[in-house]
């Protein structure tokens, strides 16, 4: 009767009597042995580390917003000589201006623009950022320039 229905233990309960079916089952249990323990804990800690380096980038690019004027990356505790120029600047908000005067530029015709403007326009298609008052300071150059220089002082000394 066993004989007419077929072998009911198949696939082998024993692994020592069909060794395809024991090597298979060796291999499994050692590609999961090797994911678990080896590649997964290696690649969760690549994806946790590049998380922590875009927290760690996002965090200094908001310091350095805090503590330096967007546009003229002149640091905060300079504008303590000029007060409310720092409020002015404070989180980027004096770059707004910039981008209203390209975006006015952008509308406006080419033909109408002034000379400030068609040297800016011109500049700003090139990719060059020189009309930016990049370490300048418009308040410590007025200053600067009410101040004597030295070679104005010992001009007026030998007359």
């Amino acid at each position: 009767l066993g004989d007419d229905f077929g072998n009911f233990a198949y696939p082998s309960m024993t692994l020592w009597t069909d060794s395809w079916n024991s090597w298979r089952s060796l291999f499994v249990f050692c590609s999961i042995v090797f994911w678990v323990f080896l590649l997964q804990g290696i690649i969760q800690g690549q994806i946790i580390d590049a998380f922590a380096e875009m927290r760690n980038n996002a965090q200094a690019l908001q310091e350095d917003l805090e503590q330096k004027c967007f546009v003229s990356s002149v640091d905060r505790f300079i504008f303590n000589a000029f007060p409310g120029e720092w409020e002015k600047r404070r989180g980027g908000r004096y770059a707004w201006q910039y981008l209203l005067y390209f975006t006015h530029l952008a509308d406006k015709d080419e033909e109408e623009y002034n000379g400030l403007e068609n040297e800016v326009s011109q500049a700003f298609e090139q990719g060059d950022v020189e009309f930016l008052p990049i370490e300048q300071l418009a308040a410590r150059q007025r200053e600067q320039l009410q101040e004597p220089s030295e070679d104005n002082k010992l001009l007026t000394e030998a007359l």
